[in-house]
């Protein structure tokens, strides 16, 4: 059973959003050193770590539209915590942003484990 052409659609806007919020932030991570410092495998990994640790929730969003659609309701709950603390992280709110990103890492990962 296909899911209806609206839950698609939200679903890729919200793939899209998670993704261009999260890529900038992973451009920092990866660059915002002192000029002339040599950027290492640690700063590479973290930085790709992010961007992974971001798209769990795509994940779910793709599993949960093809398994468990009740899921999908969940999961978009999650990507707008998951924008929230990265808009949070933009606008230099750290502490509330990690530990926001960090609620909603960990919830994404219950849901994608029963979503499948």
């Amino acid at each position: 059973m296909k899911p209806p052409i609206w839950i698609r659609l939200i679903s890729s806007l919200a793939v899209i959003l998670i993704n261009l919020l999260a890529l900038p932030i992973a451009i920092y991570l990866l660059f915002a050193f002192d000029s002339g410092s040599i950027i290492s495998n640690a700063d590479i990994t973290l930085s790709s770590s992010f961007l992974v640790a971001c798209n769990i929730l795509s994940v779910q969003l793709l599993i949960a539209n093809r398994n468990r659609p009740q899921y999908h309701y969940a999961g978009l709950v999650l990507v707008l915590l998951q924008l929230i603390s990265c808009l949070l992280y933009m606008n230099l709110f750290t502490l509330t942003a990690y530990m926001l990103f960090a609620a909603t890492i960990i919830l994404s990962s219950i849901l994608l484990v029963n979503s499948k």
